[in-house]
């Protein structure tokens, strides 16, 4: 499953600011056409990648606390979880082995 999202989002870009040999660089945000590709692949997993409008300015974003909460939750791990992080786990071992690979 495929769905492709286009939104305006807050991108950090970085400037140059001055001239000749009396530059420096600068990150000043700016609005940027934000393209947001969301994919789940055959086993329930989610890749999230963005791709801004500027030539510049790629990112992707791996969903990865997503991807180790549906493996523990296949190898039957109990854990709580609260956004992106870990609060409880009934086998902290697995789950390092799971993050590590």
């Amino acid at each position: 499953m495929v769905v492709i999202i286009k939104a305006r989002e807050p991108a950090g870009i970085m400037t140059a600011i001055g001239a000749g040999e009396k530059w420096h660089l600068e990150t000043k945000y700016r609005w940027v056409k934000q393209y947001n590709f969301y994919i789940q692949d055959a086993n329930g997993d989610d890749v999230r990648s963005g791709m801004s409008v500027l030539s510049f300015s790629t990112r992707i974003c791996l969903n990865q606390h997503h991807w180790l909460a549906q493996k523990m939750k296949q190898a039957g791990i109990r854990f709580t979880q609260t956004g992106n992080a870990f609060r409880r786990c009934s086998d902290p071992a697995a789950l390092q082995e799971l993050a590590d690979s």
